[in-house]
């Protein structure tokens, strides 16, 4: 008899990513307790999680005692880590040897993909084409156009497409964080979010064709292309086991070129959720009962679109010291 979870902590709880994992977890198993954890305070998570608890940012030498204390408070089956800064601090030995009860990909791949640089080298060392990126301050002219972004982190802040000598010069002494500049693809042919499932002996995929609104993806249609399908396949081979990731690609002269691997649960998690590819859901099982996940068969021009919801809170009072 498969066993279901009791409770589950989720991190980075105020956020978008967190809101799918959680809103999954509800739908699937609504018995189990679910809390949530964010260094920024109860709000909005408390929307959705039972309960809310004070994380420390995961720089702080306190965040691995305090997530320590929590396991130990409550038992959870399963602590879902979601900030990459998060994963990049519970990939570290020191917190792989807890004892947490962490789901979470093989700290090898959080390593490789919380670092574009790191990504790019790594799937050249896979003979898996990308496209060219450098280091910012290592890129030079004859390498224009570039697209730069920064090198850790996520999210549609500090990007720039620079087709110019001088631009690149000028963002070469300004860029205010580490930085790659990867060789410019054109959206000609669309832009792909896949996800990537590898749990034991078994693979799953699914491709969405995106349009972006504020920088998420606002739509997306299901893709069944061969081309990605076999590119994918390489990268799922190279990739170690239990992983779940979400690469964003372009295509250039009909080749698949990967420009992103996020090592974690995406934002389109609830997307692909509603689509029946239930990535979330299926690790959740394979963590807790060695359950196969399905097998799942696309249905090419499936559509899915995300909307908003809103979430209220109580007023302040004078007495709040955690709003």
């Amino acid at each position: 008899m498969s066993r279901s979870p009791r409770s589950i902590l989720v991190t980075g709880a105020n956020g978008d990513i967190s809101d799918a994992i959680g809103r999954i977890i509800a739908e699937r198993w609504p018995e189990c307790a679910l809390h949530g954890a964010d260094a920024s305070g109860p709000w909005p998570g408390l929307g959705l999680f039972a309960q809310m608890h004070p994380l420390p940012l995961a720089r702080d030498a306190a965040f691995l005692p305090a997530l320590q204390t929590l396991q130990a408070q409550h038992g959870f089956d399963l602590i879902i880590p979601v900030p990459e800064p998060e994963l990049a601090r519970l990939a570290e030995p020191a917190a792989q040897e807890s004892g947490l009860p962490l789901l979470m990909n093989a700290p090898q791949t959080i390593t490789m993909g919380c670092d574009k640089f790191a990504t790019a080298q790594w799937l050249q060392s896979h003979d898996i084409p990308a496209p060219a990126t450098h280091l910012l301050e290592l890129a030079n002219p004859q390498h224009l156009p570039l697209f730069v972004k920064p090198r850790f982190g996520y999210g549609s802040r500090d990007l720039a497409l620079i087709e110019t000598t001088e631009a690149l010069l000028a963002i070469q002494q300004t860029q205010r964080v580490p930085s790659v500049a990867q060789a410019w693809i054109p959206d000609s042919d669309g832009e792909f979010t896949c996800a990537l499932l590898k749990v034991g002996e078994h693979t799953r995929r699914i491709t969405l064709k995106r349009w972006l609104q504020g920088g998420l993806t606002g739509r997306a249609e299901v893709v069944d292309d061969p081309a990605i399908n076999a590119y994918l396949d390489k990268i799922l081979a190279a990739l170690p086991d239990r992983n779940a990731v979400n690469v964003q690609l372009r295509i250039a002269d009909g080749q698949p070129l990967a420009f992103e691997i996020n090592p974690r649960f995406s934002s389109t998690a609830m997307m692909r959720h509603r689509l029946g590819f239930a990535d979330v859901a299926w690790m959740i099982d394979y963590a807790l009962n060695q359950t196969p996940p399905p097998v799942y068969t696309p249905q090419p021009g499936a559509r899915v679109f995300r909307l908003s919801r809103e979430v209220t809170a109580p007023p302040l009072s004078a007495a709040t010291t955690n709003p």
